[in-house]
Protein backbone atom coordinates (compact mmCIF):
# COMPACT_ATOMS: atom_id res chain seq x y z
CA UNK A 1 0.00 0.00 0.00
CA UNK A 2 3.26 2.44 0.70
CA UNK A 3 4.50 1.79 -2.89
CA UNK A 4 1.26 2.50 -4.52
CA UNK A 5 0.42 5.73 -2.68
CA UNK A 6 4.82 6.66 -3.51
CA UNK A 7 3.71 5.86 -6.95
CA UNK A 8 0.80 8.27 -7.30
CA UNK A 9 2.41 10.82 -4.78
CA UNK A 10 5.39 10.33 -8.07
CA UNK A 11 3.14 10.71 -10.61
CA UNK A 12 1.41 13.43 -9.34
CA UNK A 13 4.94 15.64 -8.95
CA UNK A 14 5.94 14.70 -12.52
CA UNK A 15 2.58 15.48 -14.22
CA UNK A 16 2.90 18.70 -13.09
CA UNK A 17 6.69 19.33 -14.16
CA UNK A 18 5.64 20.91 -17.69
CA UNK A 19 3.52 23.27 -15.69
CA UNK A 20 1.70 26.27 -17.46
CA UNK A 21 3.37 28.36 -19.66
CA UNK A 22 3.30 30.84 -17.95
CA UNK A 23 5.68 29.17 -14.86
CA UNK A 24 8.36 29.56 -17.70
CA UNK A 25 8.00 33.07 -17.90
CA UNK A 26 8.02 33.61 -13.96
CA UNK A 27 11.10 31.23 -13.64
CA UNK A 28 12.74 33.32 -16.42
CA UNK A 29 12.53 36.51 -14.77
CA UNK A 30 13.70 34.69 -11.17
CA UNK A 31 16.71 33.37 -12.18
CA UNK A 32 17.72 36.75 -13.91
CA UNK A 33 16.76 38.38 -10.55
CA UNK A 34 19.26 36.32 -9.18
CA UNK A 35 21.69 36.55 -11.64
CA UNK A 36 21.72 33.32 -12.91
CA UNK A 37 21.74 34.31 -16.43
CA UNK A 38 22.98 30.80 -17.70
CA UNK A 39 20.10 29.06 -15.90
CA UNK A 40 17.66 32.51 -17.62
CA UNK A 41 19.13 31.08 -21.36
CA UNK A 42 17.68 27.56 -20.82
CA UNK A 43 14.18 28.92 -20.18
CA UNK A 44 14.61 29.98 -23.68
CA UNK A 45 13.00 27.72 -26.42
CA UNK A 46 15.30 26.23 -29.23
CA UNK A 47 15.03 28.57 -31.78
CA UNK A 48 15.61 31.92 -29.41
CA UNK A 49 18.86 30.07 -28.29
CA UNK A 50 19.86 29.44 -32.12
CA UNK A 51 18.75 33.28 -32.87
CA UNK A 52 21.44 34.18 -29.79
CA UNK A 53 24.29 32.67 -31.45
CA UNK A 54 24.00 34.82 -34.52
CA UNK A 55 23.91 37.76 -31.98
CA UNK A 56 26.83 37.24 -30.02
CA UNK A 57 25.36 36.87 -26.56
CA UNK A 58 22.07 38.91 -26.68
CA UNK A 59 20.55 36.89 -24.49
CA UNK A 60 22.97 37.36 -22.00
CA UNK A 61 23.09 41.43 -22.58
CA UNK A 62 19.13 41.30 -22.43
CA UNK A 63 19.03 38.93 -19.03
CA UNK A 64 21.44 42.40 -17.37
CA UNK A 65 19.51 44.98 -18.79
CA UNK A 66 16.14 43.32 -17.46
CA UNK A 67 18.09 43.08 -14.06
CA UNK A 68 18.84 46.73 -13.79
CA UNK A 69 15.44 47.94 -14.79
CA UNK A 70 14.20 45.50 -12.56
CA UNK A 71 16.66 46.77 -9.67
CA UNK A 72 15.84 50.31 -11.12
CA UNK A 73 12.17 50.27 -9.66
CA UNK A 74 13.13 48.31 -6.66
CA UNK A 75 12.43 44.99 -7.64
CA UNK A 76 9.65 43.20 -8.69
CA UNK A 77 6.67 43.00 -6.94
CA UNK A 78 4.23 40.57 -9.03
CA UNK A 79 3.65 39.43 -12.24
CA UNK A 80 0.06 38.35 -13.35
CA UNK A 81 -1.21 36.75 -16.53
CA UNK A 82 -4.03 37.18 -18.88
CA UNK A 83 -5.59 36.59 -22.14
CA UNK A 84 -3.80 33.28 -22.29
CA UNK A 85 -4.06 30.89 -25.39
CA UNK A 86 -2.40 27.39 -25.43
CA UNK A 87 -2.91 25.97 -28.71
CA UNK A 88 -0.90 22.35 -29.06
CA UNK A 89 2.80 23.01 -27.89
CA UNK A 90 2.36 26.57 -28.50
CA UNK A 91 1.16 29.83 -26.30
CA UNK A 92 0.18 33.28 -25.92
CA UNK A 93 -0.12 35.36 -23.08
CA UNK A 94 -0.32 39.00 -21.66
CA UNK A 95 2.36 39.31 -18.71
CA UNK A 96 1.55 42.75 -16.28
CA UNK A 97 4.55 43.33 -14.51
CA UNK A 98 4.39 45.06 -10.83
CA UNK A 99 6.86 46.60 -9.15
CA UNK A 100 7.74 47.48 -5.91
CA UNK A 101 8.08 51.56 -6.68
CA UNK A 102 4.65 51.55 -8.12
CA UNK A 103 5.51 51.40 -11.79
CA UNK A 104 3.54 48.92 -14.06
CA UNK A 105 4.54 47.04 -17.53
CA UNK A 106 2.62 45.00 -19.88
CA UNK A 107 3.87 43.32 -22.56
CA UNK A 108 2.58 40.06 -24.92
CA UNK A 109 4.88 36.57 -24.47
CA UNK A 110 5.12 33.78 -26.84
CA UNK A 111 5.94 29.84 -25.35
CA UNK A 112 6.72 27.30 -27.40
CA UNK A 113 6.39 23.29 -25.45
CA UNK A 114 9.93 21.61 -26.35
CA UNK A 115 10.15 17.94 -24.78
CA UNK A 116 7.09 18.50 -22.60
CA UNK A 117 8.43 21.46 -21.06
CA UNK A 118 7.44 25.11 -21.63
CA UNK A 119 9.95 27.55 -22.85
CA UNK A 120 9.43 31.16 -23.58
CA UNK A 121 9.97 32.30 -27.34
CA UNK A 122 11.54 35.66 -28.27
CA UNK A 123 12.30 34.56 -31.91
CA UNK A 124 9.56 35.83 -34.73
CA UNK A 125 7.13 33.25 -36.57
Amino acid sequence: MKNIIMLICTVVILSGCSGKPTDAYKAYIECIQSGKTAEAFNKLDQKTKDMDLKVKDSSITAAKEIKQFIDEHKGLKNIEFKNVVTKGNSADAKASLFFNDGFSSELDTKYVKENGVWKISFAPE
